[in-house]
């Protein structure tokens, strides 16, 4: 992981002489005064969702010193065993890393999308921990003393990086967990270049969070009440009746509403006075944001319209293959039509798919498409139930 994500990078394998804490700790001394400036730990004490359970006091007096090397990425991955403190990642000199799903999303201009790794195989480790001073840098308020993890890669089995092992394995495979995700981050800190000396490179990503990817989306577990939340922001919603010049507030969030949800903010008091205007306000310090749509203002009404929808696919009658393209047409209202289109996002539904709404009901026939072969028909009938769904050739 760490030559994939920093291929100039070179590595430097230290082994302890057993997998005690001590020795582990000795070898990390020893890889930093052989002259390495990234060191990644994939290691960690076992816990759970118990406060404490992967901590002892006596870490930061005994064990700590390892980790503390200025001018030296030090880096730990969180656990695979979900919501939990392990130790090193609870470590103050320590960047703790979680874990992500990551897929390919076209949607989006990064062209991936990525959420909290979260399944039968496991998840990352995250809280408070008992005994870690909060450093400087971390300034939530969810937790009185040092917050897991900082920041996160791509650690799902599921969604996981290729190795090639020869060494226990036979080849190429999928492989997950935060145990790879630490040292990708680890890589990341290497091809950025050599951390200034003297300083504590965990503190970094806090410097610039608009320079990471931010993880809205998953969980890896519950707690109650929620350890860290963003409480430096605020939501409001104020109205005017003078064009402006004066506002009131009648809607106000200082707590994260992940959505999408609806909000109903009540306007009786305002209604048939002239002037009213509206305004939506959001303030916030490292927090999330605010995406408003479909905003309505008035008395919204419901007019039921009769019809359903009608979803399938058309196929070429000689071929097999998937049309594209192709337009399907109710013969007993022309007005309902709709265009054949790709579907390479969805491997579970075939191409050449197709979906409208008409106004009909009851069995109706459809001409071949404009794009397949004479010998094509279809007839579809729409019941009061799920819509229908026909497969045309």
């Amino acid at each position: 992981m760490v030559s994939a994500a920093a291929p100039n990078a070179h590595i430097l394998l230290v082994e302890s002489d057993s997998a005690s804490f001590e020795d582990i700790g000795a070898a990390v001394d020893q890889a930093v005064a052989q002259g390495a400036k990234y060191v990644s730990n994939s290691y960690g004490t076992g816990c759970d969702s118990t406060p404490g359970s992967g901590e002892d006091p006596s870490e930061t007096t005994e064990l700590d010193a390892h980790d503390n090397h200025p001018g030296v990425a030090m880096v730990a991955s969180s656990g695979d065993s979900d919501y939990g403190v392990s130790y090193p990642a609870a470590s103050q000199y320590v960047t703790s890393v979680g874990g992500t799903a990551l897929k390919r999303d076209t949607t989006t201009s990064r062209g991936w999308s990525e959420s909290v790794w979260h399944n039968s195989y496991g998840g990352p480790g995250s809280g408070c921990s008992l005994y870690e001073p909060k450093p400087a840098f971390q300034t939530d308020t969810g937790c009185d003393k040092r917050a897991v993890a900082d920041v996160a890669a791509v650690a799902d089995p599921v969604t996981g990086v290729s190795v090639y092992q020869t060494y226990g394995g036979s080849g190429w495979s999928v492989y997950g967990g935060t145990s790879a995700s630490s040292p990708i981050i680890a890589g990341a800190y290497a091809a950025a270049g050599t951390p200034a000396e003297g300083s504590y490179p965990n503190s970094y990503p806090y410097k610039k969070p608009s320079a990471l990817n931010d993880v809205t989306q998953g969980s890896n577990g519950s707690c109650n009440p929620s350890y860290l939340s963003f409480t430096n922001q605020t939501g409001n919603i104020d109205v005017s009746t003078d064009g402006g010049a004066t506002w009131t507030n009648v809607w106000n969030r200082t707590t994260t509403l992940t959505g999408p949800a609806h909000v109903e903010v009540p306007l009786t008091d305002y209604a048939g006075k002239p002037g009213v205007q509206l305004r939506f306000h959001f303030t916030g310090s490292y927090g999330y944001w605010w995406e408003l749509d479909n905003v309505f203002v008035g008395k919204r009404t419901y007019e039921p319209v009769n019809g359903g929808l009608v979803a399938g696919t058309v196929k070429d009658a000689n071929t097999g293959d998937s049309v594209v393209g192709a337009t399907v047409v109710n013969t007993d209202a022309s007005q309902d039509k709709a265009i054949t289109a790709a579907t390479p996002d969805d491997p579970a539904l075939g191409g050449g798919f197709y979906w409208m709404f008409t106004t009909k009901t009851g069995s109706h026939p459809s001409p071949p498409p404009s794009r397949t072969t004479p010998t094509w028909t279809s007839r579809w009938t729409w019941r009061r139930t799920a819509p229908t769904r026909r497969t045309s050739a």
